[in-house]
């Protein structure tokens, strides 16, 4: 055998052997790709699916918070008409200021002057009204939101 028919046998070998081995892994690639098609295909529809549930918690969400905030505004408003009327009730029975001694010569003082006293305890009560008002709000509030969260949970 020459020289010339050792490298052409050993280069045909070679050459077999780069083609065995490049067939295996162009087998390798589509088998690998083939599997990669396949789990591209399961992630995208495990996204629409998560997707999907999004959006439906989302509306059921929405339309939770249009009820909770329907409710908080029928209690809140009903609560008002409430207060005002015992409001009115309490400010028609008079003033917090006792009334003056029938025998006394200066009805208008009683170790007071009568009108201070008045504007004091008045600006006292209405301060109090506006902090009970807040603490009514915010107790309405919290009421409604932790309706609202209980029944997100569900």
């Amino acid at each position: 055998m020459t020289p010339f028919m050792q490298l052409s046998a050993g280069l045909g070998i070679a050459l077999a052997l780069a083609l065995a081995w490049g067939g295996w892994e162009h087998g390798r690639y589509v088998e690998e790709r083939d599997t990669f098609t396949q789990f591209r295909g399961g992630v995208e529809a495990l996204g629409r699916a998560a997707a999907e549930r999004a959006a439906a918690q989302e509306k059921m969400n929405q339309l939770r918070k249009e009820k909770a905030d329907a409710t908080h505004g029928k209690v809140v408003t009903d609560l008002r008409v409430t207060v005002k009327r015992l409001r009115d009730e309490a400010d028609a029975r008079g003033s917090g200021v006792p009334a003056a001694p029938a025998d006394s010569s200066r009805t208008d003082l009683a170790c007071f002057d009568r009108a201070e006293l008045g504007a004091a305890f008045g600006g006292l009560v209405g301060g109090f009204r506006k902090l009970v008002d807040e603490g009514d709000a915010s107790a309405i509030g919290l009421d409604v939101a932790k309706e609202w969260a209980q029944g997100a949970r569900r």
